[in-house]
């Protein structure tokens, strides 16, 4: 059997290259866990990696709501999103910049 790049025609040669090529695609997707980590014992390498084995793996934990800081400046806050956005700059020893006027953030979209 000849090798694709062992065919004289440009067209003949082009799809020989492409079923080459379509057949390496499909079997290094069939192998790659093999020639990463090896044919045995691939599954703990995995669970070790991402935190699995403990059993404090992010998917598996419950949602919860964290508890929302306090701040200093709680007239500023509007939402609690403003209090976490605050409570990282006071921990900077940064302040929020004054709000603008209302005709100024029409403007702006």
């Amino acid at each position: 059997m000849r090798r694709w790049y062992q065919i004289k025609s440009t067209e003949a040669r082009y799809w020989a290259f492409l079923r080459y090529w379509a057949f390496l695609r499909y079997w290094a997707f069939l192998l790659w866990p093999v020639l990463l980590i090896g044919p045995v014992g691939w599954q703990p390498v995995i669970a070790e990696a991402s935190g699995e084995a403990d059993g404090n793996y992010y998917a598996f934990r419950y949602l919860s709501r964290p508890a929302v800081p306090s701040v200093s400046q709680a007239q500023r806050v509007q939402t609690p999103i403003d209090a976490f956005i605050l409570s990282r700059l006071e921990a900077m020893d940064l302040t929020l910049s004054a709000a603008d006027a209302r005709t100024t953030l029409i403007r702006r979209t």
